[in-house]
């Protein structure tokens, strides 16, 4: 088995901690992450079987303070989608962070299950619970002229059929 050099001390860098367990949550069932990453199709790119040249795609972390992330949440590893952020970078690189003021409108606005509006939107039944109660995006604007008026809203049943919603 080739090593890759990284080793100061004899402890591993961080660096490949990460490595280690990036690949953990996409490849071990057993993993408790295995959920949000393997199970949901996040893969590691082939180049990226080899920690050497992960560190040579990524680079070192700029700080302690930095971790992997991926700039697209539902696209692999891989170096064009990978960058070093910092938790707050991380923060506002979120799936529900990318919610439009729209979106976030219908949901509230929406009468079907918690569970099917979250499949539509892609995000949990617990994060429709707390945008529907005002718990996030708290309605701060004034200024309603770009808003649109919702006649109908669609979505899916938990039995996969579906209903309008007025």
């Amino acid at each position: 088995m080739k090593r890759h050099g990284f080793r100061p001390a004899g402890k591993p860098i961080s660096e490949y901690q990460t490595w280690v367990q990036m690949r953990s949550r996409c490849f071990n069932p057993k993993d408790a992450r295995f959920k949000n990453y393997g199970a949901r199709g996040i893969k590691v790119c082939e180049r990226w079987d080899n920690f050497a040249a992960f560190i040579s795609d990524m680079g070192f972390k700029p700080s302690p303070k930095h971790s992997i992330d991926r700039i697209d949440n539902d696209g692999n590893y891989n170096p064009s989608n990978c960058r070093w952020a910092t938790s707050l970078e991380q923060m506002h690189n979120r799936r529900i962070a990318k919610l439009t003021d729209l979106d976030v409108e219908v949901i509230r606005c929406a009468t079907g299950s918690q569970r099917s509006i979250g499949r539509r939107f892609g995000i949990s039944q617990s994060m429709v619970s707390r945008i529907k109660s005002g718990e996030y995006w708290k309605d701060t604007s004034t200024d309603h002229t770009h808003q649109q008026r919702l006649e109908v809203a669609t979505f899916g049943t938990d039995d996969g059929s579906t209903q309008n919603y007025d």
